[in-house]
């Protein structure tokens, strides 16, 4: 429940205006997510919880590889945009009562 919450809390962040990039916390989230999977140690009671700790983890760690992966090629490619299209509405809506999405190459047109 308390993952939701921060997940809502830091989407919610993302839409404030004055440089906060929504994409960037929610990345943030998820690699940080996924590496206290990996990294923090468990103390696990039972073969069964083990199991799934281990399962966890296994998952995780390809997981974290091919996001970082991935983010360094968008980094550095001729066109980030091109690789997700949608992504730049993570950081700005545009519409009538928002004027902070300049430069971003959203556009609002009234109709």
């Amino acid at each position: 429940m308390m993952f939701a919450l921060e997940f809502v809390l830091i989407f919610a962040m993302g839409y404030i205006p004055f440089g906060v990039d929504g994409l960037a916390h929610l990345g943030g989230f998820a690699m940080g997510l996924m590496l206290g999977i990996i990294l923090v140690p468990s103390t696990p009671e039972t073969k069964r919880y083990r199991m799934i700790v281990w399962g966890c983890r296994i998952v995780a760690l390809p997981l974290a590889i091919l996001a970082f992966a991935l983010t360094a090629k968008n980094f550095y490619s001729e066109d980030p945009n091109a690789a997700c299209t949608w992504c730049r509405y993570l950081s700005c809506i545009p519409t009538s009562a928002n004027n902070q999405c300049k430069g971003t190459g959203l556009t609002m047109s009234s109709t």
